[in-house]
């Protein structure tokens, strides 16, 4: 094929390409973090990471914001991308919000599995009510923790304080209803 030919099929083949954390739905991830307030109480927490939803498939840029534990998740084969913001309410409770796309179902549920000994966490199952096919809830020292899959993703929030918990628990549900 000569130069000319190409760079006439070039823009036709850049539009092939699937977008950075491809949802599948032709968006991506970071397009189910809730804006801020549309969870009713909860605006974005300026104070922390940049401004409005961030989103990466890269793993060096995703081992930074999850410190570290990004490895479960490409150990996996499956990992896509990761969309983190961080919220908060009135009352100063603090919820950071992050959602890994995997490439399938069965993907989500293998780091589900996996995350079962995460911080040393003694977790009790729940159902936040929002179509998730796992989910759980725990407390360690000053944090909440919640994490959920629903279909190809995985969700995970911290919450502070534990006094929070009911904030938290309707939180993740809220955010998974919004997920496919």
């Amino acid at each position: 094929m000569n130069r000319q030919c190409f760079l006439c099929i070039l823009p036709a083949l850049i539009l092939m390409l699937p977008a950075c954390g491809s949802s599948g739905n032709g968006g991506s991830v970071k397009d189910y973090l809730p804006a801020s307030g549309e969870i009713t109480g909860w605006a974005e927490d300026t104070e922390k990471g940049e401004v409005g939803p961030e989103e990466t498939s890269d793993v060096a840029v995703a081992t930074i914001w999850v410190n570290g534990a990004i490895d479960r998740f490409v150990a996996t084969g499956g990992w896509v991308a990761l969309a983190q913001e961080y919220y908060k309410n009135a009352s100063d409770v603090e919820i950071s919000l992050h959602i890994y796309e995997m490439t399938a179902a069965a993907k989500a549920d293998e780091v589900y599995a996996a995350m079962e000994d995460y911080t040393g966490v003694t977790w009790t199952d729940t159902a936040f009510g929002g179509g998730e096919s796992n989910g759980r809830f725990g407390i360690v020292f000053t944090y909440c923790y919640a994490d959920a899959t629903k279909g190809k993703y995985f969700l995970e929030t911290t919450t502070k304080p534990t006094t929070a918990e009911t904030e938290g628990k309707e939180f993740i549900k809220a955010v998974l209803l919004k997920l496919p």
